[in-house]
C-alpha cells in the first residue's frame, strides 16, 4: 500500500493574477488553429481580470476556443467561425483582425438597433484601460496606483523598472515589480528543471513524479505539481484525541451547579450529594444566591 502527498510549486506569491485557465485538451497544440486558441484564451484571460468583469464576455470567448478547437482545418474568417454557431460579431472581427495580420479595430463594434446611438469606446480610452490593466497585475498595486503610473506616462510592465516610475512604488511593490517573469506560464524545460532538483535533493526512498500539465507535454502551465510516494508507511493512523473525554469532564463554567443528586435551581456555590439531607458548600465562582431541594423542601440561600 503506498501512501502519497501531493506537492504543488506555484511562480511566486502572486494574489492579482488572472484566474487560472481550464485545462485544455492535449489536443490544441496539434490543432492547425493553435495560435488562434492561444490568442483567444488571451482574451479570455484579459476578462476576466478585468476589474469591470463581464461574465457572459468571458463565457463567450471560451465558447469560441471550444468551437475553433474543434475544427479539422485551418480557419480563414470570423464569418467561418460564426456559421457554426456561439461565436458573436465582436470575436469574429477580432478573428478577422488576426487573420489579416492588423491589430483589431476596437472603434468598428457591432450595434444594435437598442444602442445604436450609444457612442463606441475610443481607441485611446481603450489602450489607455488595457494598459491600467495590466499594471495591476503586480501585486499590491490597485487602480488607482496604475492610473497614477499610467498619467506619469507609465505604459507596461517593463517601465516599472525604469527610475523615475520605480520609485513610485513602495517597497514591497518594487520587490514584485522585479519579479514580473513569475507572472508568465511555466514551460516544460523548466518544470523538469525543477523535478530533476527535487528528485537529487530529496531522500532516496522518496519517488518524486511530475504530474499534472506537464506530465500531458503540455508547451507550458501556471504551476509545477510534483507527486511524492514512499512506500514505507504502509498504515494511516488517525492522529490521538489530545484527551480520553471518559476520564477528563468537560470543564464547568464559573457560576454553574456540578450536579450530583437531585435537581438543583440557582447560581450560588453549593451543591446536593446523593443520600444525604446535607448541602456542601462548593465554590464555583461569584454567585448572588440561588434554591435547592432537601426532603421535598425548597429553601433559599447566598453565596457567600
Amino acid at each position: 500500500m503506498f501512501s502519497a502527498m501531493k506537492l504543488t510549486l506555484r511562480r511566486g506569491n502572486i494574489t492579482r493574477i488572472p484566474p487560472v485557465r481550464r485545462r485544455q485538451s492535449s489536443t490544441h497544440t496539434s490543432s492547425p488553429n493553435h495560435d488562434l486558441i492561444q490568442l483567444l484564451a488571451r482574451y479570455k484571460a484579459e476578462a476576466d481580470a478585468s476589474d469591470a468583469r463581464n461574465p457572459y464576455k468571458a463565457r463567450a470567448y471560451e465558447r469560441a476556443i471550444k468551437v475553433v478547437a474543434g475544427m479539422d482545418e485551418p480557419v480563414r474568417s470570423g464569418r467561418q467561425v460564426k456559421r457554426l454557431g456561439g461565436v458573436g460579431d465582436r470575436i469574429a472581427k477580432r478573428i478577422d483582425a488576426f487573420i489579416a495580420n492588423i491589430p483589431y479595430d476596437a472603434t468598428a463594434c457591432t450595434k444594435t438597433t437598442q444602442n445604436a446611438e450609444r457612442s463606441c469606446p475610443s481607441t485611446d480610452s481603450v489602450r489607455s484601460q488595457y494598459i491600467i490593466n495590466s499594471l495591476q497585475l503586480i501585486p499590491g498595486i490597485g487602480k488607482k496606483r496604475a492610473e497614477t503610473l499610467f498619467q506619469k506616462g507609465c505604459t507596461s510592465l517593463s517601465d516599472l523598472l525604469k527610475p523615475e516610475y520605480f520609485d513610485l512604488l513602495t517597497p514591497a511593490q518594487q520587490v514584485c515589480a522585479r519579479f514580473t517573469s513569475c507572472l508568465n506560464p511555466v514551460t516544460l524545460e523548466e518544470a523538469e528543471s525543477v523535478h530533476r532538483f527535487v528528485s537529487e535533493n530529496i531522500s532516496s526512498k522518496y519517488e518524486v513524479i511530475l504530474v499534472g500539465d506537464h506530465r500531458r507535454s503540455q508547451p507550458s502551465s501556471n504551476e509545477v505539481i510534483l507527486l511524492i510516494v514512499h512506500p514505507f508507511e504502509t498504515e494511516l493512523k488517525p492522529p490521538k484525541s489530545p484527551y480520553d473525554a471518559a476520564q477528563k469532564p468537560a470543564k464547568l463554567r464559573p457560576a454553574q451547579f456540578y450536579a450530583l443528586g437531585d435537581t438543583f435551581q440557582g447560581t450560588g456555590g453549593y451543591k446536593y450529594c446523593r443520600g444525604s439531607t446535607e448541602v456542601e458548600r462548593y465554590r464555583a465562582g461569584s454567585g448572588t444566591g440561588g434554591m435547592w431541594r432537601v426532603g421535598g423542601t425548597r429553601r433559599a440561600f447566598e453565596s457567600d
